[in-house]
Order: C-alpha cells, then sequence, then structure tokens
C-alpha cells in the first residue's frame, strides 16, 4: 500500500512566493505542492506565431492574445519545451499555439491533483 501524502506546515519569510503554497512530504522527500502543468497533446496543425519584439520573454501575454487567458501560458511553454520564458522566448522565434479546446480539456482533467508530487 502507498505511503499517504501528509502536508505540514514551514514558516517562510513573508517576501516568499510559497508563503501561502503547502509542503508535503512523501518517502522521506519534501516538496512543495506546485502547479504542475498538464500535458497538452498536439496534433499537428497548432497555430505557430513569430513572437515581435514587443512580447519578447512575455508567454504571458502571448497566451492572453491567442488564447484569451494568461494564465495558459504554462501550456504554450510546455508545448514548446520552453523552461525560463524571459530568457529563452526571443523576437523572431516561431513557437506553437495549442488549440484552446485541447488546452481546456488538459486543464480540466488536472483538477483535483493537489499534493501530487510535481
Amino acid at each position: 500500500m502507498a505511503e499517504e501524502t501528509q502536508p505540514f506546515e514551514l514558516e517562510l519569510d513573508f517576501t516568499s512566493p510559497y508563503k501561502r503554497t503547502q509542503l508535503f512530504i512523501k518517502d522521506g522527500s519534501a516538496f512543495f505542492g506546485l502547479h504542475r502543468p498538464p500535458e497538452i497533446i498536439l496534433d499537428g496543425d497548432e497555430e505557430e506565431v513569430t513572437v515581435p519584439l514587443s512580447l519578447e520573454g512575455h508567454l504571458d501575454l502571448i497566451a492572453q492574445l491567442t488564447l484569451g487567458d494568461r494564465r495558459f501560458w504554462q501550456a504554450i511553454a510546455q508545448v514548446n519545451k520552453i523552461d525560463f520564458p524571459l530568457e529563452e522566448v526571443k523576437a523572431g522565434d516561431r513557437i506553437k499555439i495549442p488549440k484552446l479546446q485541447k488546452v481546456r480539456a488538459a486543464y480540466q482533467q488536472t483538477r483535483g491533483r493537489a499534493g501530487e508530487i510535481v
């Protein structure tokens, strides 16, 4: 039987971005309960856009313009294998934009996964 993951409290500096994030311990390892973007499966006919200079490093703004919601920037990062958007997304780059219905479906499937190791 798998060991149950138990949350516990950790004191963090008030400026920490993890201040309101639960910390979990499982199998002797501690991890923050961070959001893991869902896996988006591409079907080959996704839109490709060229990053303009004004949007360099800003997948959130690209997501807002193309998908209608800036929170979907992680879906764009995932399908393009981008780890650090501020450093990796340059003017002139061609990036794939997943279809909105695939993004929504993938995010819908991930609801209720809190506490999963990321």
